[in-house]
């Protein structure tokens, strides 16, 4: 049988599944059809995969995939909304990937009772990646790393991030100026790893979002309504965000 999984994995799967750290046991939050649990698994055969997913459909589809590949004895498939399925410290890794960044952000704060020190979390919000990333600075999560690509016409990214509980209490809450706002709130959205490496594919996703943003601008600057005033005020505080990661960029 041929056990070459990468046929079946897009270039955002392989992504993903290249941030998997060895030997940890997997839990596959959303797993779909289970093509990045049976990548983890064939490449570590030691290891253990939770794939779990909330729609009963893709899983008989997962466990027939995963029947395929002969790793019935490595991954176990469970019925779950987010982590619910999962007992504590139960896995030490979580994979969550292919959904909106408000449904992400929902699923961790649902199950961060179930992680501990150490924890690891390899993400690819689909959208809203500032919602994610809050979250984790919010949480005591230190990203460690970050990757972005193009694939099928549209941009993505992967986060690994680490819990680490005793950061939780002692972050700042200190009230913060405008300027210091606008730094989180870019980095939250554009992620300090990707500006730090100077990805090529970031900086390629920023000179077309300037270019877009500068057309809607244009247009809205002509207009008198109220609501177009207010979505320029919007738009030109997305420019200003995009005007942080370019100087960053450059440094």
């Amino acid at each position: 049988m041929d056990r070459n999984i990468n046929s079946n994995l897009t270039k955002r799967m392989q992504m993903v599944a290249g941030f998997i750290p060895p030997h940890f046991v997997i839990a596959d939050i959303g797993c779909d059809h289970a093509y990045v649990s049976i990548a983890a698994a064939l490449k570590d055969p030691s290891r253990k995969v939770l794939a779990m997913d909330v729609r009963p459909d893709p899983l008989k589809i997962a466990r027939e995939n995963i029947r395929e590949f002969g790793l019935e004895d490595q991954i176990e498939i469970r019925l779950s909304n987010g982590f619910e399925a999962l007992k504590k410290d139960e896995s030490d890794c979580a994979v969550i990937a292919g959904m909106g960044g408000q449904l992400m952000h929902d699923i961790l704060a649902n199950g961060l009772c179930r992680m501990h020190d150490g924890y690891v979390l390899i993400l690819s919000p689909q959208s809203e990646p500032e919602l994610v990333r809050g979250f984790l600075r919010e949480h005591g999560f230190t990203i460690e790393a970050e990757d972005m690509c193009f694939d099928k016409g549209k941009y993505y990214i992967a986060i690994r991030a680490v819990l680490h509980l005793e950061d939780v209490s002692s972050r700042d809450i200190n009230a913060k100026d405008e300027k210091s706002l606008l730094a989180e709130d870019a980095l939250d959205q554009y992620g300090a790893c990707l500006i730090g490496d100077k990805n090529p594919v970031l900086i390629e996703f920023v000179k077309r979002e300037e270019e877009k943003l500068l057309s809607v601008q244009e247009k809205l600057g002509k207009m008198d309504s109220q609501s177009a005033k207010e979505r320029y005020q919007a738009v030109t505080y997305e420019l200003e965000k995009l005007g942080f990661v370019k100087d960053a960029l450059k440094k």
